[in-house]
């Protein structure tokens, strides 16, 4: 797993590296690109709240709804990850019981 990793890893750089003097048209479309995702993956939770930008009380409010938003999301791939990691720890034991 870890070679297909740095496999992925050496063809990125040689991609950057072949597309460097091209570096002013890939950016605005990877800053666009994470512009897209960040709104449509917050869009349907900001739906559900009401949520209005006509005092600071009210930004206060939306920053934070952001804030939460996005701790979720974090929390989620990290218990995702620990998942993972119980599941592979489970099946090392597993294996080492059966020699």
């Amino acid at each position: 797993m870890i070679w297909i990793a740095l496999i992925g890893i050496v063809i990125l750089v040689l991609f950057f590296e072949k597309f460097k003097d091209m570096k002013k048209v890939f950016l605005p479309i990877f800053l666009i690109g994470i512009i897209l995702l960040i709104y449509f993956s917050i869009s349907p939770k900001l739906k559900t709240q009401e949520l209005e930008f006509n005092s600071p009380k009210a930004i206060l409010n939306s920053v934070m709804v952001y804030s939460s938003i996005i701790g979720e999301s974090i929390m989620s791939v990290i218990n995702t990850g620990k998942n993972s990691v119980i599941a592979v720890g489970n099946v090392i034991k597993g294996n080492q019981t059966e020699d």
